[in-house]
């Protein structure tokens, strides 16, 4: 049997070259091709350049390279999510009083960047501005296009990975040989990435620990912090119609816009309105490919094979548990690549797929319910229990983001702990927090009736002063 010693990588994304790194580190020779120039020429802060979500499955990956300490030391810790509500009041949900949950906050091509930046330790080559734009399964041949010269050379290779993205070419071409049925399910809603600088006075605006929510109906945006104090923001919003991207089209309307339903962010509409209105709107969209490798010579990975939502901040991390499952499968199989690639898939597919339907879930709750009291009250309770039962109770966001079970294991455990939870009258402290919730909105709206009230009185106090003040 062949025994493959060089492994050609098709895109340098983070999957990529987190995979580039494991492989390495088992003795193979990797060579890279990623159509964008050197990560060192790009910009940390852009539209381009989002902030991901590192968390236990991420991490879990990056100690196995002894990575963590390094990508740690320019991340961001976020130990709970702030919740801004409609009334003003900021609610602080700790993601862990007990179990000490973080979240990392980290720039994208900072991330990137830090991973190249281990390549020269290895057997590794990135080549820059060249695009894959075809592979031929039959000859074991690839097509590259250089960037600037548009120039087209062919190049034979022994093992191919396709870490090219949602709309990877290597799945396209396993797609041309019938080997993969690929379905793309699309949401109507789209996200634009927003960099918030920190006003002129220095002032940072939230606190730079924490998730932020911002959640309505029909809109919603997520911040997450940079160092200095600097925010990315992820504006979510319907593709058309009404308050939509399609109807946000200059600085009045946007501006208009904040001020409806985001008042404590339009003082910074003024510094992103040039950013929003300059970049389309990305759709929503997750990929169910039904077969991700070919024999032993190609295999998909991250996003090219399983793209998820954002909802769970669980892309990046997905991507980077398949290097180290797709690593450990090449160790118990080689040099038998076809049966390492299928052992992956097999224990990958359907976790992913689970995944996508989660983050889906997750979308029409952010969406549809942030606003509902008793959605809020369940969110409260569970988080209760998981307070008081630690090693008990798990909600299912903890489940999937901070720990490293399956994902199909982890929505199963929760179905049955919500059972539970159930059998021992949770039902009954649900609807005590509804009404606690309903009287605390009741309260705030009373109270700032009689704010507006008494500032009524006042302005017009001063108005009858004046008057009298003018007649003597």
């Amino acid at each position: 049997m062949n025994k493959p010693r060089k492994v050609t990588i098709i895109g340098a994304g983070m999957g990529g070259s987190l995979l580039a790194i494991y492989l390495a580190r088992r003795n193979f020779d990797v060579e890279i091709y990623e159509l964008r120039n050197n990560i060192a020429s790009l910009p940390c802060l852009s539209a381009k350049s989002i902030n991901q979500s590192l968390s236990a499955r991420g991490i879990a990956a990056l100690k196995e390279v002894q990575l963590w300490d390094v990508i740690k030391n320019i991340a961001s810790p976020e130990h709970g999510r702030v919740i801004h509500e409609p009334s003003g009041e900021l609610l602080y949900q700790p993601y862990g009083d007990t179990q000490g949950y973080t979240e990392w906050s980290i720039n994208r091509n900072e991330l990137n960047r830090a991973l190249q930046e281990q390549f020269h330790r290895y057997p590794i080559t990135i080549i820059n501005e060249e695009k894959c734009v075809s592979v031929d399964f039959d000859t074991r041949v690839i097509e590259l296009e250089n960037q600037y010269t548009k120039k087209r050379t062919t190049k034979k290779v022994e093992l191919v990975v396709g870490a090219d993205g949602i709309h990877s070419v290597v799945r396209k071409s396993l797609e041309k040989k019938q080997v993969c049925n690929t379905r793309f399910e699309y949401l109507d809603w789209g996200y634009k990435n927003i960099f918030v600088p920190v006003p002129h006075n220095d002032t940072i605006l939230f606190r730079t620990d924490a998730f932020h929510l911002w959640s309505k109906k029909k809109a919603a945006i997520f911040g997450m912090s940079n160092s200095g104090g600097n925010f990315t923001c992820t504006i979510t919003l319907p593709l058309v119609g009404p308050d939509s991207f399609a109807s946000i089209d200059s600085t009045e309307s946007l501006l208009s816009f904040f001020e409806r339903h985001f008042p404590d962010l339009s003082a910074s509409v003024p510094a992103i309105a040039e950013d929003f209105l300059s970049q389309p709107a990305t759709p929503f969209a997750s990929v169910y490919a039904d077969t991700w490798y070919y024999k032993d010579f190609c295999v998909l990975l991250g996003d090219a094979c399983h793209a998820v939502t954002i909802f769970y901040g669980q892309g990046i991390n997905a991507a980077f548990e398949d290097c180290a499952v797709l690593a450990q499968c090449i160790d118990n199989a080689y040099p038998n690549m076809e049966q390492a690639f299928s052992s992956f898939q097999t224990l990958r597919k359907t976790d992913t797929d689970v995944l996508a339907d989660v983050c889906k879930d997750r979308f029409i709750e952010l969406k549809d319910k942030y606003e509902s009291p008793l959605f809020l009250a369940r969110s409260y309770v569970f988080m209760w229990l998981e307070r008081l039962f630690p090693g008990t109770f798990h909600s299912l966001y903890t489940l999937i983001v901070h720990s490293t079970l399956s994902y199909s294991v982890a929505v199963q455990r929760n179905n049955t702990g919500k059972r539970i939870a159930r059998l021992c009258g949770v039902d009954i402290l649900i609807l005590v927090c509804v009404l606690w919730i309903m009287a605390r909105k009741t309260a705030y709206r009373l109270l700032e009736k009689v704010n507006n009230l008494k500032r009524l009185y006042v302005s017009g106090f001063q108005k009858l002063a004046k008057s009298t003040l003018r007649k003597y």
